[in-house]
């Protein structure tokens, strides 16, 4: 394989109690040792912040709701973070105090998804395959295609056909188990979705056509973990090449401004409150594109004192809200 970019750097500081103090790390993405087939895919999206966790589990096995898949797209293009960006969807079953109303609004108001019935939106109902490659290919604009589709379950004439084409020739989804089979009714689990939405977001930050489908997914010869790497700013050496040499090649460091206080007084409730300053500094011959940055407090108090957390460039949101 033949990848022209270099990207690196998964930056960690850590906020201690009020005195705020930084530790810079750079890592390799996460990628878990359970041995899961699902497992780099769900590391990847959670570093991105764009899957969490129940509890401390994922619940690979369980069918993703409309509600769920809505709020991964809207994390993966950031379409909207706040109720004032979107205008109300209009369904009687989306309130505005509901944790997902955001992320339903924003994909409505883009036109990625529509109600099940012109008032409802059945945010609690499980994603069919169908959908799913609807939702995705809308969210992250993947281009359709008309060409037929090898699956004896889809017909032209389907509404889907266009969508599933075109998760299909990008190499994005496959048929069930290997069939001919697209099974367009089944449902997706969470763990499925991990890696269809992992190999969308590589289509979509590529060429277009550089992942399109020959005799097999174009994605066949690339392991999970470089996968992984693609979406997530890891290094992949080429055909031949040693990673370590890759890696060293590019230089970066992360540290805290001068203008960062020693000490910051956040009041209880208080908004838009800027609290640390972060500088990046790349080498001169090798561009570096940051693409996680992870930020943990510890100290007292709980997780629940600081919420809505963003990253800012100058006045440009960099990152959608997070909780400390």
């Amino acid at each position: 394989m033949n990848l022209r970019f270099i990207r690196k750097a998964l930056a960690t500081v850590s906020a201690i109690s009020i005195a705020l103090t930084a530790v810079i790390i750079p890592s390799a993405p996460v990628v878990s040792a359970e041995g899961e087939w699902y497992a780099p895919y769900v590391d990847a999206l959670f570093d991105l912040g764009i899957v969490d966790s129940t509890g401390n589990a994922f619940n690979p096995g369980d069918n993703l709701t409309r509600a769920a898949l809505a709020a991964m797209l809207n994390r993966t293009v950031g379409f909207a973070v706040d109720a004032s960006e979107v205008d109300d969807p209009g369904f009687s079953d989306v309130a505005e105090s509901d944790w997902f109303y955001v992320d339903v609004a924003a994909l409505e108001n883009a036109g990625v998804v529509q109600g099940t019935t012109p008032t409802t939106f059945s945010p609690g109902a499980y994603v069919t395959r169908a959908a799913a490659t609807k939702m995705i290919g809308l969210a992250l604009d993947i281009s359709t295609s008309d060409d037929d589709v090898p699956f004896t379950d889809v017909a032209s004439g389907d509404w889907f056909n266009s969508y599933v084409g075109s998760l299909y020739f990008n190499s994005i989804v496959d048929g069930v188990a290997g069939s001919d089979n697209f099974n367009p009714a089944g449902l997706v689990t969470r763990a499925a979705m991990a890696k269809m939405l992992a190999l969308a977001i590589a289509v979509s930050e590529a060429d277009e056509g550089e992942y399109a489908r020959g005799e097999e997914s174009a994605f066949a010869a690339y392991s999970a973990a470089e996968i992984v790497a693609l979406i997530t700013g890891g290094v992949v050496a080429d055909e031949g090449e040693d990673v370590a040499d890759v890696a060293s090649d590019a230089s970066f460091s992360v540290g805290l401004a001068s203008d960062t206080p020693m000490t910051a007084t956040i009041p209880q409730n208080g908004y838009n409150v800027p609290y640390t300053y972060l500088t990046f500094t790349a080498g001169p011959e090798e561009g570096v594109n940051v693409t996680t940055l992870i930020i943990t407090r510890s100290g007292l108090g709980s997780t629940a004192n600081f919420s809505r957390v963003k990253l800012y460039e100058g006045l440009t949101q960099l990152s959608s809200e997070k909780t400390l």
